[in-house]
Parts: C-alpha cells; structure tokens; sequence
C-alpha cells in the first residue's frame, strides 16, 4: 500500500499486467485495503503459509490454464519481461525469470496443472516456493542477457526506506 511516484506499488503491478492478463485476481487477506483498484481479491485457503498460499489461492480462483503471478512490492516489471516468460513457457508447468545467479520466485508463470502439487506442500506444511514447486516441471529463465534487462526490474519494495531507489 505504500505509495511512490504517486502511485500505490500495486498500481504498478496491475498497469504492468494489464496488457497480457485476462483476468486479474488479488491475493490479499485485507480485500478492503484493495477495494479501489476494482479488481476481485481472493483470500488465502490456508492463511498463515506465507507467499505459497497467495500462489494457491489465484490459481485456485482463476479461470486461465497460465497465471503470471506477481508480488505487488516490484515496481518496475515490464511488459517486455512478461512476454519473453510467456513465450518460453513451452511444455514447463513453472517459469522463475532468473538474474544474477538469483530466483525471482514472487514473479512466475504458473500452470494450473501445478496446483495439487503445491496444495500438497501446504498441507505438509512446506511453505517455500522453491521447495513446493521442486516436483514439477520448472524452468529457470535467465533474463540478465536480454535486451529489456536492468537490475532494477526485480527491486522489490519491502519498507519506505527501499522506496528511494
């Protein structure tokens, strides 16, 4: 909810997905905070397993096959980054945008067919992304060669202190 440049950071995410999402669903166990973007929230199913629950809830809730799934703390993801994981999904069920040697597991694309995979892991009580997804098909996209890279397209806002970038 914070705000920069005059905008709240979700606004970001939404105006970046908007070009190539269908439907856009917001995870969030405070549907009242999110009541000005118009869009439908959807609340955890098993509230207290972090990020992964939010992942569960969407592809739960959607009505698409792929998902692109997207913390609301990155202000600066691109369209461009979108549709290059779009157009090397092929046959995976998952695709991080890797950097760095570094994972970006709050941005990925998500097939619905990972769904049991991951609602297992939360009835196990494994809450890590990473460690949820380990049994499906997962690509680890390298982005940091591209053309529309900039170290700065992952940043993610975590305190009003990160917001001076």
């Amino acid at each position: 909810m914070y705000e920069y440049r005059g905008k709240k950071l979700i606004e970001y995410a939404i105006q970046a997905m908007k070009p190539v999402a269908r439907e856009i669903l917001i995870s969030t166990n405070n549907p009242g905070d999110y009541a000005f973007t118009g869009f439908k929230t959807i609340p955890d199913i098993y509230p207290n397993h972090g990020p992964l629950s939010g992942i569960h809830s969407g592809l739960s809730n959607s009505l698409c096959d792929w998902n692109l799934i997207v913390g609301c703390d990155m202000p600066s993801l691109t369209i461009t980054l979108f549709e290059f994981i779009l157009a090397n999904a092929n046959d995976y069920q998952v695709v991080y945008p890797t950097h760095n040697g570094f994972t970006e597991s709050m941005m990925g694309f998500y097939n619905r067919s990972s769904l049991p995979v991951i609602e297992t892991a939360l009835k196990h009580r494994t809450n890590k992304i990473l460690s949820a997804v380990a049994p499906l098909k997962v690509l680890f996209l390298n982005v940091d060669d591209q053309d529309f890279y900039d170290f700065k397209i992952f940043r993610n806002i975590n305190s009003i202190e990160d917001l001076d970038f």
